[in-house]
């Protein structure tokens, strides 16, 4: 039985060993191309193989499917590699074709020989297969501008410089000159700032370029931003771009105290918002109870954690044993590194209800109904006594 459970246990250290040797990749993952009137795309990619593997690399789908070959002429192509492998291919483009984008799939994958098959023998499997996306993007007829609005850096914090920047395309047949704008940058309510970009003179078909300004952003609060730019372009045309970005501070804020107060053990529940980027760890709350503007009692809650611009709720409860109805000051403090948010709200108890004699003394109640019993339990003793007494001095007379 033991050495039947140790071969069990070998198989499957060996079928992930092979599992994990027998995964391929492709770098880069896909490429995008702009055509501009050639007869002839070139490119190429790298398929990774890790140790020794036989590798074959096909073209799997797209329109232009019969049109793509691999290290020259081939429409397909197989080879025996370790490590990496550099994979060349071109692509035959027809006179004519009509704007749009021609997505293919170009699929490398791992296969075994006939031999290598034999010799494995229940080992031999299927392999996954890897895909290279190449798009081809035929440009639209005239004047076509292509914007797309970038925020540098990606996690800003209060006092940055903002970097706004505007990708540009050329996607139509003839060139576009003297492209500028406008990058307004505004938040919740309304535009802060306004800035100026550069100018980029001269855009051919199929080349990028950028637009760029920048933002200081010291003595903005922290919140939700967008920066938005309209480029005008060909004297009629115009095309948009807009990203929204955060501006993040290490604030957390208070955004809501609710109650529980009709136990006997109340509960206070504080939800609570981060304005920062990364994680603030170890964030809790004391409540401090007063009444009249003298403190009852102070209650701490747990801690937790609040994830980038993350939600969270503390709960305090407060024991309130036999408190006098009226109000009370709830002074909330929630803490975090070295810094604190406050809040102050106002509660209200209800007025305790007196206990009835029940409530207060069972051991009353229960000796009051004895005595009652035995009052007329006495009672009934003496009527019978009494009626006893009659019937005997009927007797006697007759």
């Amino acid at each position: 039985m033991r050495h039947k459970f140790l071969l069990f246990l070998i198989m499957i250290l060996f079928s992930i060993y092979n599992a994990a040797a027998s995964s391929i990749g492709v770098s880069p993952p896909s490429e995008s191309i702009v055509y501009t009137g050639q007869s002839r795309i070139e490119g190429k990619f790298i398929v990774i193989a890790g140790e020794q593997k036989n590798i074959h690399v096909f073209t799997s789908r797209g329109l232009l499917k019969d049109n793509i070959h691999f290290d020259g002429n081939e429409t397909e192509l197989r080879f025996n590699a370790a490590g990496q492998r550099e994979v060349l291919y071109s692509i035959e483009l027809p006179d004519s074709i009509k704007p749009g984008e021609y997505e293919h799939i170009l699929v490398a994958k791992q296969y075994l020989t006939p031999e290598e098959k034999v010799e494995m023998g229940g080992f031999a499997r299927a392999f996954p297969a890897i895909g290279y996306i190449l798009t081809i993007r035929v440009p639209n007829e005239g004047k076509f501008l292509e914007a797309e609005m970038e925020i540098i850096p990606k996690e800003i914090s209060i006092g940055d410089v903002v970097y706004p920047t505007i990708k540009l395309l050329n996607f139509g047949t003839e060139d576009l000159t003297g492209l500028s704008t406008e990058i307004a940058i505004r938040d919740s309510k309304e535009i802060v700032s306004r800035r100026k970009t550069n100018t980029v003179k001269l855009l051919k078909p199929g080349q990028k370029s950028e637009l760029r300004a920048f933002w200081e952003s010291e003595g903005h609060s922290p919140g939700v931003y967008s920066a938005e730019a309209e480029i005008n372009y060909g004297g009629e045309y115009t095309a948009q771009a807009k990203k929204s970005f955060r501006l993040g501070d290490i604030f957390i804020e208070i955004i809501n105290v609710t109650t529980q107060l009709n136990e006997s053990i109340g509960k206070i529940f504080i939800d609570v918002q981060s304005n920062w980027n990364d994680e603030i760890q170890d964030v809790y709350a004391e409540v401090v109870i007063k009444q009249n503007g003298s403190e009852i009692e102070s209650i701490r809650t747990s801690s937790v954690n609040l994830g980038p611009w993350g939600r969270g709720r503390l709960t305090a409860f407060w024991e309130k044993g036999s408190l006098p109805g009226g109000e009370y000051d709830l002074e909330i403090y929630v803490y975090y590194y070295d810094k604190e948010a406050r809040k102050h709200v106002q509660v209200r108890l209800s007025e305790l209800e007196k206990p009835s004699p029940a409530e207060e003394s069972p051991l009353l109640v229960i000796a009051v109904i004895l005595l009652a019993f035995i009052l007329i339990v006495n009672v009934l003793i003496l009527m019978r006594s009494i009626s006893s007494k009659k019937r005997q001095e009927k007797e006697k007379k007759k």
